[in-house]
């Protein structure tokens, strides 16, 4: 049956979230030491992301709990400087290089492209605003406004607000619990994105070539 609509999903999918992250905090841990922690950068990653395991990766005060396991007390200056430079780097945040070529090649075959993502809605916008992918999708299906996490429920109700049988809809993401299995479930056609190769599809622009 021909598709209609593909989701996709942003982190490992559209651009190199673990390496951005990564990068982001240990640039971040470098400020606060400038700035006054005094644990060295290896000790505080480890702690740091103990806290982003226990707290989420959406919770707002990772440094300042960070310094309380490492018993070094509240610094504001050291803080602001790790969330500075958080900031910074993501400011240079970019889609891998296939991305662009194989929404456009998804586009052109008439298929309606909307975001599928788990997370706040703001920060899952903001990710697709700073790699100026915006006006490559109809819009987005993010777990915050939809009131559940990926799941096969995630997928019914995207089904639901787009009015269209679930085997006329493809799902394209990197993780095989969140992204595909729960997508065939209900129906769906699924792709799984593996870029070092081992299993699924290589890049977005093979799966692209697939959809139709």
């Amino acid at each position: 049956m021909k598709i209609k609509y593909v989701l996709i999903d942003i982190d490992g999918t559209l651009f190199p979230s673990l390496e951005f992250a990564k990068r982001a905090r240990k640039a971040a841990l470098e400020a606060m030491r400038k700035e006054g922690m005094h644990s060295d950068v290896s000790s505080a990653y480890k702690v740091l992301m103990n806290v982003v395991k226990e707290k989420g990766p959406n919770y707002a005060h990772h440094f300042e709990i960070m310094l309380g396991c490492l018993g070094e007390g509240h610094n504001a200056r050291a803080v602001a400087a790790g969330v500075r430079a958080y900031h910074k780097v993501k400011e240079s945040i970019r889609p891998f290089p296939d991305v662009r070529r194989a929404l456009g090649a998804m586009r052109k075959k008439g298929l309606g492209l909307y975001i599928a993502s788990e997370g706040k809605a703001v920060k899952q916008w903001d990710k697709i605003l700073r790699m100026g992918l915006q006006r490559e999708f109809v819009g987005a299906f993010i777990s915050e406004e939809l009131g559940v996490k990926k799941s096969p429920l995630f997928y019914r109700k995207i089904c639901r607000k787009l009015k269209c049988k679930a085997s006329k809809v493809a799902m394209i993401g990197d993780r095989q619990e969140k992204d595909v299995e729960p997508a065939r479930k209900i129906g769906m056609r699924a792709y799984l994105i593996d870029r070092k190769g081992r299993q699924g599809f290589g890049s977005l622009l093979e799966v692209a070539r697939q959809v139709e």
